[in-house]
């Protein structure tokens, strides 16, 4: 009589369909992550394509970031004891020039140096930025700034008149204008004319000197909602920036 049962399955037929499933199961998932992230990146580098929500995560990562280097700050003023005018950006990555010969030579008060703030430069997130700018000065880069003072952030009150009220800031230029009032919208910045506040924003790279020879960020009544602001976004109305919005967030009030 003919045995109709179907054979048992040898158990190492079984391991090599389950393996073989799992191998196609997980190759699956990362083609669906990947193509995630590619549609991802391609909507958010379109310029002008960001979303409400996409510009808000945008902009809390770039105050992360910004925040990265306020912490690092702190740490070589508290715990390595440098001064302000110690305080060295060098870098070689910059087209700007931060090389601080006052800073020791130790590398205690760098901030890319493991002796200082330990920190790798890396230059802000392609996300962050309005590639229509691309052509214009520092476009990419972090810039350190201390030509300027923030109206009643610090000691500098209803003007600023000395160069000890000039505050320490880092800035991005050429963000994206959706970013830029989403970065005011979490600080509580309120527009001007339905767009960012307006300043005029100049000066070099910090190599050590504090200055308020490029006056007061809030003095103007186009940027007067900034006052009192140490984090915010404005439109720049003049020199190598001009018309590029700009994200600045203070590493040292004074």
């Amino acid at each position: 009589m003919k045995n109709n049962e179907t054979p048992p399955i040898s158990p190492s037929k079984w391991g090599s369909d389950r393996g073989n499933a799992l191998i196609i199961i997980l190759v699956t998932i990362g083609l669906l992550v990947g193509l995630t992230v590619m549609l991802t990146r391609i909507t958010s580098k379109t310029s002008g394509n960001l979303s409400a929500e996409q510009a808000r995560i945008v902009a809390e990562n770039m105050m992360r970031a910004a925040q990265t280097y306020e912490v690092a700050t702190q740490k070589m003023i508290n715990v390595n004891r440098c001064s302000e005018n110690e305080l060295n950006f060098d870098n070689p990555t910059t087209s700007i020039d931060y090389d601080n010969t006052s800073a020791p030579s130790n590398g205690r008060c760098n901030y890319f140096d493991l002796n200082g703030a330990g920190l790798i430069y890396s230059a802000p997130d392609p996300d962050f930025l309005d590639s229509a700018e691309s052509t214009k000065p520092q476009y990419g880069e972090w810039v350190l700034n201390a030509t300027q003072c923030i109206l009643e952030v610090g000691t500098g009150d209803t003007s600023c008149s000395d160069d000890t009220e000039a505050e320490l800031m880092i800035m991005i230029p050429h963000i994206r204008e959706e970013v830029c009032m989403q970065i005011n919208k979490l600080n509580k910045i309120d527009p001007y004319l339905d767009g960012p506040p307006k300043e005029d924003q100049s000066g070099s790279g910090f190599t050590g000197t504090f200055t308020v020879a490029n006056g007061e960020i809030g003095d103007l009544a186009s940027s007067a909602n900034l006052i009192g602001k140490s984090t915010g976004c404005f439109q720049d109305l003049n020199g190598a920036w001009d018309q590029s919005y700009v994200f600045y967030h203070t590493l040292l009030a004074r």
